[in-house]
């Protein structure tokens, strides 16, 4: 691993775990939570990089019997993210796409 993959994993990690922290205070049953999250490196200066962004691209299913709208997910990703003491950490940017 190198450390720009740690570090995107770090943050997808993160924001996994308070947003199954908001799910669950919501009562909302989680199955799986997958995140292929994909960072992406800016230039500083000639050959200095950083972490400019990361992508979290999440995969999620619910219990056969919940269902959970659209508008739902995406309010869980924002207080997940506001609540995130890692997105809260960095100035890297943090960007949530659905699926």
């Amino acid at each position: 691993m190198n450390p720009e993959n740690l570090f995107v994993a770090t943050v997808a990690s993160a924001h996994m775990l308070s947003w199954l922290h908001v799910a669950f205070q919501m009562g909302i049953d989680v199955e799986t939570y997958r995140d292929p999250a994909a960072g992406v490196l800016t230039e500083i200066s000639d050959g200095v990089y950083w972490v400019s962004e990361v992508i979290l691209s999440y995969a999620i299913t619910f219990a056969a019997s919940q269902e959970v709208m659209p508008s739902a997910l995406t309010q869980i990703h924002k207080l997940a993210n506001e609540q995130c003491f890692i997105a809260n950490s960095i100035k890297t940017k943090v960007t949530v796409r659905s699926p």
